[in-house]
Parts: structure tokens; C-alpha cells; sequence
């Protein structure tokens, strides 16, 4: 059966949100999908095939995410229609874009578990640059007794612990900034140790979501 490429519209937010939440590991919603829409340097086409969406390939530049000069992309398919040209259509609807916005390079995430999407991105010219491991703690079963004595060994060298909404302000908001290009030039990351202008970064640490909480 055929499928048509066509440029994304507001109508099909729901549907993308949808789509990427098939991914094992994505959680998009459609608020995520128009907040990336918002972007002047966004850019994204949908595979349709019979009214459903099947497939969508975006490009665009997220200071919090993207060093200047670079580009971020993804190509998303429904894992029932891959392998019949979607995800190679999709990529080519994009080269457009790359041609004329000339990006020093490319950057997409990929997930390790999943051999043919690395592979499908390989044989396209990417490389794998980093390695990302996500751990998540469980809150409600985690026991902090064996760190206690660790604890209170720092507090009695005059350290302390507080939350940050406590002291939160203006002034706070520059200094915690500046500790976090401090520590982020030695941390590898996607940005590769890129400084982030300071309203990037607050909106990233307070308005974005999964954000710090609020004061």
C-alpha cells in the first residue's frame, strides 16, 4: 500500500504524540509536540498512509540540546511499517532542509537496544558519539541508612543541604548557573562542553518539562 509525505500541521499533533508513544521509552504528548513546533528553526514532515500517520522526521535547534551551528533531527516510524521505505522517504523530505541551512553536523538520538534503528542511521552517515546509561531511583522503597554517616562526616566540615527553592532568587538563579558551566565543560554530554547563555539555560532548569519545582 502507498504512503504520502506531506508537511506537518497542527491537526496532527494528537497523532504524533500517538505515534511516538509506540516507541518503547518515548513518552511525547501533544503539548511536547507543538512546544517543538514553536521553534522558528523547526522543521517537520509526516508519513500518511490511508488518513493515519505512520511515520514523522523533524530537524531543528534547541539551545539546550544543540551547539551552535548544529542541527538535531529524528525520523520516527511505526514499528509495523518500517522496512517499506517510510523511514527512507521521511529522510529524504528532510534534505532539503539540511542543504540549505548547511549545519556543521547532525544529531539524533538512538536508543542501544535497538540494533536495526542504529544500523538504519549508520548506513546514513552517522556515527555514535556518546553513550547515554539512564538509572532511575525508587523514592518510595529507597533506603538512605548505609550514606547517613557518609552525610553527616561532610555537614561537620561546615557543609549543608538545603533545597534550592529555600534560597531561590535572581542572584541564586547566576550563581547556580555559573556552577553549572563550571562542572558541564568537564562532563561529556551531546553539547560537548558548550557554554549555554543564561535565559537558554533558566528555561531549561524552570520552565521546561521536568523542571525543578518552583519556590
Amino acid at each position: 500500500m502507498s504512503f504520502r509525505i506531506r508537511p506537518q500541521t497542527p491537526a496532527d499533533y494528537h497523532a504524533i504524540a500517538d505515534l511516538e508513544r509506540a516507541i518503547p521509552g518515548l513518552s511525547t504528548t501533544p503539548a511536547d509536540v507543538s512546544e517543538q513546533a514553536s521553534s522558528p528553526t523547526f522543521a517537520a514532515m509526516v508519513a500518511e498512509r490511508n488518513g493515519r500517520i505512520i511515520g514523522r522526521a523533524c530537524t531543528g535547534f534547541w539551545p539546550q540540546h544543540t551547539p551552535a551551528g548544529d542541527l538535531r533531527c529524528v525520523v520516527v516510524v511505526d514499528p509495523a511499517e518500517r522496512r517499506q521505505g517510510v523511514g527512507t522517504a521521511l529522510w529524504e523530505a528532510l534534505q532539503p532542509i539540511f542543504q540549505e541551512r548547511r549545519p556543521k553536523h547532525l544529531r539524533a538520538n538512538g536508543k542501544g537496544n535497538d540494533p536495526d534503528s542504529l544500523a538504519w542511521a549508520e548506513q546514513r552517515g552517522f556515527l555514535r558519539a556518546h553513550h547515554l546509561l539512564f538509572q532511575e531511583l525508587e523514592l518510595s522503597t529507597f533506603d538512605p541508612t548505609p550514606w547517613l554517616e557518609d552525610l553527616r562526616k561532610v555537614e561537620s566540615k561546615g557543609f549543608c543541604f538545603i533545597p534550592f527553592s529555600k534560597l531561590h532568587s535572581p542572584e541564586a538563579e547566576i550563581h547556580l548557573h555559573t556552577l553549572y558551566q563550571s562542572f558541564r565543560a568537564d562532563t561529556p554530554d551531546f553539547n560537548e562542553g558548550d557554554h549555554q547563555p543564561f535565559e537558554s539555560w533558566r528555561a531549561w532548569a524552570f520552565k521546561s518539562k521536568g523542571a525543578w519545582p518552583s519556590p
